[in-house]
This record gives C-alpha cells, sequence and structure tokens, in this order.
C-alpha cells in the first residue's frame, strides 16, 4: 500500500526545491499551540479554530492529518454552520510541528498504522522514499493515547468544548487509524468520519479485529460515516471499504449507527473535500446518502 501511504506527497515541494518548514498560512479564528508528546519522541502541532459568537460548550471535531486538512476543515465549516447544516463546532487539527511534507507521509505510517509489517521499510525504500530511523509502523494506539491523555486535556482546558460530544475524521491512513479506534476504542469518540481508509493493511488486521469485537458482544455506541471514491480502484479502496461496510451492516452492535456512500468520479486524491463535508452532515444527522450510492446497494 505504497501508494496510499503517499498520499502525503502531493503537498511536497517542486523538484530541486526545497520547501520552508516554517512557513505557515494562517486562518482566521483559529490558534496554533505545541505540544511535545510525553510518550512519542515527536513534538505535534495542535491548531484550533473556534466559533465566534455562539455560546458554548461545543462538539469538538478532531482531525487527523492537521498539516494538510486543518485548514480545509475550519474554512468549511463556518459556512456549513451559518447553513444549519452542523451545529458550532470546536475544530482541532493534530499535525506535526516543523517538519516537511515529505516527513509528514513518514511520520503518519507510524502513527496511523496499528501494526508493524515486515518488509514495509524496504518497500518504502525501494519505492524512494525511506523512513526515518526509529519510524516503523504500529504505533497507532500510542497515538491515540497520546489524544485521550494529552491533547483531549490541553484543548478542554483553554476552548468552552462539550468532551461528550467529540468527532474524529480520518482519511487515508488516518482513515485506517479512526477504523482502529472505532473497533478497539469506540467509547473514545461519539461519532466517525472515515475517508478512504487502507484496510487491507497486514492482510486485512482490521476484519480480524473486528471479527474478535463482534463475537465479544460488546456494544458500538457511535454513529459512524464511512466513504470512498468510485475510482478508488487500482489502489483496491474502493473494493475493502466496501466489504468494511457490508460486513458492519450483517452485525447488531448495539449503539451503532452506520452511514456510507460512494462519491461518483473522485479519486483517492480528490475525494478528501467531499468525505469532509458530507462526513460531518452524516454524522450530525442532517444528510443521509441516497440509497443508489450506499456501498453494497
Amino acid at each position: 500500500m505504497v501508494v496510499v501511504s503517499l498520499w502525503w506527497l502531493g503537498c511536497a515541494a517542486p523538484s530541486g526545491v526545497e520547501g520552508n518548514r516554517d512557513a505557515r498560512a494562517t486562518v482566521d479564528g483559529t490558534r496554533h499551540h505545541v505540544l511535545a508528546a510525553r510518550e512519542i519522541d515527536q513534538v505535534f502541532s495542535i491548531d484550533v479554530w473556534q466559533p465566534i459568537g455562539a455560546p458554548g460548550p461545543h462538539p469538538v471535531v478532531y482531525v487527523t492529518d492537521g498539516n494538510m486538512l486543518f485548514a480545509t476543515v475550519a474554512q468549511m465549516v463556518g459556512p456549513m454552520m451559518h447553513a444549519g447544516t452542523i451545529p458550532p463546532v470546536v475544530v482541532v487539527g493534530i499535525g506535526y510541528e516543523g517538519v516537511s511534507p515529505l516527513d509528514v507521509a513518514m511520520l503518519r505510517t507510524r502513527d496511523f498504522l496499528p501494526t508493524d509489517v515486515e518488509g514495509f521499510g524496504a518497500q518504502m525504500a525501494a519505492a524512494g522514499f525511506p523512513l526515518p530511523d526509529g519510524v516503523r509502523p504500529g504505533g497507532a494506539d500510542a497515538f491515540l493515547a497520546f489524544i485521550e491523555d494529552e491533547v483531549k486535556p490541553f484543548v478542554a482546558a483553554r476552548y468552552d468544548v462539550d468532551e461528550s460530544n467529540e468527532t474524529l475524521v480520518g482519511l487515508s491512513y488516518g482513515g485506517t487509524f479512526a477504523s482502529h479506534v472505532l473497533l478497539s476504542r469506540t467509547d473514545a469518540f461519539e461519532r466517525y468520519v472515515i475517508g478512504s481508509p487502507a484496510l487491507a493493511w497486514d492482510d486485512g488486521v482490521l476484519f480480524r479485529d473486528e471479527d474478535s469485537r463482534a463475537r465479544s458482544g460488546a456494544p458500538m455506541p457511535a454513529t459512524v460515516f464511512v466513504s470512498a471514491g468510485s475510482l478508488e480502484v487500482d489502489n483496491g479502496i474502493l473494493d475493502v471499504t466496501r466489504r468494511m461496510v457490508e460486513v458492519l451492516g450483517t452485525r447488531d452492535y448495539e449503539g451503532l449507527t452506520l452511514r456510507a456512500h460512494v462519491f461518483e468520479d473522485e479519486t483517492h486524491e480528490s475525494v478528501l473535500g467531499v468525505s469532509i463535508s458530507r462526513g460531518l452532515r452524516a454524522v450530525f444527522g442532517t444528510w443521509a446518502p441516497t440509497t443508489k450510492a450506499v456501498f453494497g446497494s
């Protein structure tokens, strides 16, 4: 799944041009924080957008891949709130501080993927993108612990948020991470927006995890939106996403509200915007996917 892991590289500087690691574009209404993780050898950027003039406490939307997606989500939610399609929310982007887009592409394999896979490092190196020393897949649980034990308390201490009303947004490997959290620690968030997840990772380990979860009889109290683009065929995303939606649809998980959609004529790279906007509307209950475009129909 090297193609998916390199999703981030579209943001890298052109060949021969060194990107400025310190350059940041600002978005009105946002604040930037820096947080060094206690258990991960990494300094993270925590960007926060909050609504103006709306009394709190507000639901929180946590966004993985903050370097790329935070500004997109922050600028998207304002008009949606004004139109009444989502409530006033606080948006929190979790990204990497002071690193290049190429570094981000490598680091997210560590933080978003639940397991290590033999030969993955060699595969990446052969593709021309060697992993930095000490960076290996399999750190998803540590990253979730960082969010739960450090990021959420940090945000709650500074912003008027409703800690019982939290949404996780993840696309691509971020969607893999969100899927892992849904299956292993459902109660970490009330809502999940999962776009184009790489569910084939480690020979489908998340399908094995889902099977174990189903056998346990444990409830899954969450509202979940899962999506992919209709053109995500060559990378296998469409097929594995459809498979997971169909599997979840056959279960009788107590508390699970599942919504899903295939976005026509969208690729892995182009689908991110609509995945987020429709996903937020879906999990907040103001939009329902049309039957003909739902997985498995």
